[in-house]
C-alpha cells in the first residue's frame, strides 16, 4: 500500500523521521498507493482489518495513522 524512500520522490504523501538499522536518523518519504484509505475505509464494513508491516512500529504507527484516520484497522501487526 505505500512505499518509503530517503530520497523525496516526486508526488509524496507524508515525511516521517526514522532510525536506520545503522542508527542514523533520517526522513523517509511515503508515497501511497491510489485509492489505499478508501480500500481500507470500504473493506472495514465487512472485514476485520489487520495491518502487517516489516518496519518497526514507532514508524509504522506514523503511517498507518496516515492511512487509517478513521481507525478502521482493527490490529497492528510489526516487525
Amino acid at each position: 500500500m505505500v512505499h518509503t524512500n530517503e530520497v523525496v520522490v516526486k508526488g509524496y504523501e507524508l515525511k516521517v523521521p526514522f532510525k536506520t538499522l545503522q542508527g542514523r536518523s533520517v526522513n523517509g518519504y511515503v508515497s501511497v498507493r491510489p485509492y489505499a484509505k478508501e480500500i481500507i475505509k470500504n473493506i472495514s464494513r465487512y472485514f476485520d482489518v489487520i495491518i502487517f508491516t516489516a518496519g518497526s512500529q514507532c514508524y509504522a504507527d506514523i503511517i498507518i495513522d496516515h492511512l487509517d484516520p478513521d481507525k478502521c484497522v482493527t490490529h497492528r501487526l510489526y516487525r
